[in-house]
């Protein structure tokens, strides 16, 4: 418990741009990105394999995403977002502490 505490106090630090999670989406060689800003479909580059239909990430300034570890918080190298287009107004699902969160999607 102590561990998952850390996690989430670790991530509530190191979220300076936005905080969001990953999401399927219909299309082949997309994926959907929920944000407080809404709902996107973006496409990555290459080398981003840990970025999958349920993780959490933060998206920094340049746009790159960072998938949180729920243990040991933030992963050090971005994924290059290529393609991102704006397909919904509708937040994302957020807890207590108003950071977007795939557990409560």
């Amino acid at each position: 418990m102590i561990e998952v505490a850390v996690a989430v106090l670790v991530w509530l630090q190191a979220t300076p741009a936005a905080s969001g999670y990953v999401t399927g989406a219909p299309v082949p060689e997309w994926l959907g990105l929920a944000t407080l800003a809404g709902r996107d479909a973006i496409q990555l580059g290459e080398g981003c394999a840990d970025v999958v239909p349920g993780v959490n990430v933060v998206v920094d300034e340049d746009g790159e995403l960072q998938v949180v570890d729920p243990i040991n918080g933030l992963r050090p190298s971005g994924c290059e977002v290529l393609n991102r287009i704006h397909v919904s107004d509708v937040p994302c699902a957020t807890g207590r502490m108003g950071v977007c969160d795939v557990a409560f999607s």
